[in-house]
């Protein structure tokens, strides 16, 4: 018997709200909402009874149920996105020669965190080159209150950072490290 997600359509959350009964739902990229529920011992989702963990899974792919079934997109779907922040990443080629662009980026994040008074939500984050493989790209990971100064850059919307303990707090907030936290 095939698996019905098959057919069913991947989308990104782009946002949450709470239903009339209290229930955390997730906007999806494409309009489409989905209940995401924390009812242990079935259904674990630690991470949507707090902001961080909410924050931490914008961008997380679900499977649109709606989409597969050819329900029409509301039309909220177009004003959620844009206003929508997200994780950012910017790809240097090689670790190596990175240093000025490096240095470039950190100044330009220097002056944006001055400018909006140093929110502790806002940082820069690498993640290094593996020892002895410094010819491999080096990932700066910019937190979604970075966002603008991200686009400006040229860095391209991502997820949250995986495995979090490879990553080294380059500028910005030592509060910033919570939204890496792991969410079970």
């Amino acid at each position: 018997m095939p698996d019905r997600r098959e057919k069913a359509v991947k989308q990104a959350i782009v946002d949450f709200h709470m239903d009339e009964e209290s229930h955390w739902v997730a906007t999806l990229a494409c309009g489409h909402t989905q209940h995401v529920r924390h009812r242990p011992p079935w259904i674990n989702r630690r991470w949507v009874t707090t902001e961080a963990g909410r924050r931490g899974m914008l961008g997380h792919i679900l499977w649109c149920k709606r989409c597969r079934d050819g329900e029409p997109a509301p039309d909220v779907a177009a004003a959620v996105r844009p206003a929508i922040p997200h994780w950012h990443a910017l790809h240097l080629d090689n670790a190596l020669l990175a240093d000025p662009n490096l240095e470039a980026v950190e100044a330009a994040f220097r002056q944006a965190f001055h400018a909006r008074g140093e929110p502790e939500n806002m940082a820069l984050f690498i993640r290094p080159a593996p020892a002895g493989q410094q010819h491999r790209s080096l990932v700066i990971y910019f937190t979604p209150a970075a966002e603008p100064l991200a686009r400006e850059l040229g860095a391209t919307p991502c997820r949250r950072p995986p495995d979090p303990s490879g990553l080294k707090l380059q500028q910005g907030a030592p509060q910033a490290r919570a939204l890496l936290a792991d969410i079970p």
